[in-house]
């Protein structure tokens, strides 16, 4: 490859800052945003990703048979560093917020048409 083109590249694209959030700061933030709010440290050595941020939802899955409750971790985002992890929480965040105002545009919509034929 080109020297000029990993110069470039360098130039355009500089490596991102270091991580300055610490465990205690990004559980502090977790429950800031959600009730029940969680952080947890992911294993990089067996393929996990290091920093995952959510909630525990006591409700979520229930034993069939024992009827024993237990809780389950609902992620909401994931990330090389905790900041990326939040980052990644408000992508989704803003994207389930679009789904919806496009679904109720939908079925307003389809209502509208359906008075109009009526």
């Amino acid at each position: 490859m080109n020297d000029s083109w990993i110069k470039l590249f360098k130039d355009r694209y500089p490596p991102p800052a270091p991580a300055t959030m610490t465990e205690a700061a990004a559980l502090q933030e977790a429950r800031k945003r959600w009730p029940n709010g969680s952080i947890l440290k992911g294993d990089r050595q067996k393929g996990e990703a290091p920093c995952i941020v959510g909630w525990i939802d006591p409700e979520a899955a229930v034993h069939p048979l024992e009827m024993v409750r237990w809780s389950a971790f609902v992620v909401r985002g994931i990330g090389m560093s905790w900041e990326d992890a939040f980052l990644d929480a408000d992508c989704k965040d803003k994207t389930e917020i679009q789904e919806k105002q496009h679904r109720r545009k939908k079925k307003r919509s389809f209502l509208d048409h359906l008075n109009h034929i009526s």
